[in-house]
């Protein structure tokens, strides 16, 4: 790496020059753009299994809940 000031030649790791004592400067690398991060969709996940489920679960509950009713009271087919 060359010296920007007095033009010495410096090993790569240097961080200031050895001649002139002036600080040098890396050259940066062009950094790669960061591709976006993808969407994991957990919440539309999370509220699906919830609406879906949900529904279904409390239908069932309400007519198990009938079962016992229906039976005390001899209507055998609907139970």
């Amino acid at each position: 790496m060359f010296c920007k000031k007095c033009g010495a030649d410096n090993p790569e790791s240097a961080v200031t020059c050895y001649a002139c004592g002036e600080p040098l400067a890396s050259i940066e690398q062009p950094r790669q753009p960061m591709e976006p991060k993808p969407d994991n969709y957990l919440v539309w996940s999370i509220l699906a299994t919830l609406f879906c489920c949900l529904i279904p679960g409390i239908v069932a509950i309400v007519y198990a809940a009938q079962v016992d009713t229906k039976w005390m009271m001899g209507d055998y087919a609907g139970a």
